[in-house]
């Protein structure tokens, strides 16, 4: 299954297929000190995290567009890309599937809405397609997500873990 273009008008978002050349939007958040804090709200250990390159985001973006085991999406608000929700199809990271996760790169926009509308958008589509339940983890230390996936309705269906990297996470589902 492709991930088609989804519009939200009332906003002036649009969720659209990954386009490698996109990746200067992403490199130059994803750069620095702050990709690096990006990331790590993201639950990537701080052993692995690397200094972007705008090669390496371009690589990033191609596995995107080349993987069958997901949807992605770029998320862009008022024509400009600023961040991406993703939906793996098959169990992944102790989180069965579909699972959703959204990254906003973009601070600017964090808290205004964007993220809440692409992840109900991106909802919207899977139960279109048939779903009953959805998955997503979080980082029990994310709170800005964390709230954001209590709003929309998730709960968590089993207790919290930490991983391997000492990293403290929460599984959440979504029934209709």
């Amino acid at each position: 299954m492709k991930a088609q273009e989804i519009k939200i008008p009332e906003l002036n978002i649009n969720l659209i297929e990954p386009d490698v050349y996109q990746a200067q939007s992403s490199f130059f958040f994803l750069k620095g000190e702050l990709g690096k804090q990006t990331m790590l709200l993201m639950g990537v250990p701080e052993e692995q995290i690397q200094e972007a390159s705008l090669k390496t985001e371009e690589e990033r973006i191609r596995s995107f567009i080349e993987n069958t085991d997901s949807l992605n999406w770029m998320i862009q608000k008022d024509d400009r890309v600023v961040g991406s929700i993703w939906v793996d199809l098959k169990f992944n990271n102790d989180v069965p599937a579909p699972s959703t996760h959204l990254l906003i790169w973009d601070p600017a926009v964090r808290g205004k809405g964007v993220g809440e509308a692409s992840m109900k958008s991106v909802i919207r589509f899977l139960k279109d397609k048939g779903y009953k339940v959805i998955y997503t983890r979080t980082k029990t230390d994310n709170i800005p997500i964390l709230n954001l996936l209590n709003k929309i309705g998730f709960t968590a269906y089993e207790p919290e873990y930490e991983d391997e990297h000492g990293i403290k996470w929460r599984n959440q589902s979504l029934e209709f």
